[in-house]
């Protein structure tokens, strides 16, 4: 669902006239980062309230150890969704200089892996691809910011956090309380 809604929210993008995109691209900006992450915040939830449980299932209880590295992996796909309407923005602003030089943060990332690996082992691992991504993005929303606004961020984050944070308590709760099979 989330590729539809980025096919569906790119042909907007570019037919934005050039008199109209100050107004108009923060609007569908902040249409795909909503729509982006109504769907993966339930995900993210479901995989914070129930990752040993998935892992359970799944894998027979093998990696169960480790069981945190499903919600550490899809907090940062959850923080790196704003890639593509970042990219969209640099695209329609003819910013190829910034997409390219941003491929630098794979650098870092090869840097990352070598120093967290040892360290943290599998968690290192995501931490230092999860941390690139999010640097990455971060890189092309700066030289963009102008354009690249998320109207709501602040109503966004905080209603959702509140919702699917209460989500989270909620089915850790009943889940102590009534145990249960995976």
């Amino acid at each position: 669902p989330l590729r539809l809604f980025d096919n569906v929210v790119q042909p907007l993008f570019f037919a934005v006239p050039a008199a109209e995109a100050d107004r108009k691209l923060p609007l569908y900006f902040s249409l795909l980062m909503n729509l982006n992450l109504a769907l993966q915040w339930p995900v993210l939830a479901f995989v914070t309230a129930f990752h040993a449980e998935i892992v359970q299932v799944v894998f027979g209880g093998r990696f169960i150890e480790d069981s945190w590295m499903l919600p550490v992996i899809t907090g940062f796909a959850t923080l790196n969704l704003v890639a593509t309407p970042v990219t969209l923005v640099a695209q329609y602003d003819e910013r190829p200089g910034v997409l390219l030089f941003s491929k630098a943060f794979g650098i870092y990332n090869v840097i990352a892996l070598l120093v967290l690996l040892p360290i943290a082992g599998v968690y290192g691992a995501a931490i230092a691809s999860g941390t690139a991504q999010a640097m990455k993005n971060a890189f092309v929303w700066w030289h963009v910011r102008r354009r690249a606004r998320w109207t709501n961020v602040g109503a966004a984050i905080l209603m959702s956090g509140l919702l699917w944070g209460g989500v989270v308590l909620a089915c850790r709760a009943l889940a102590s309380v009534f145990g249960g099979m995976p």
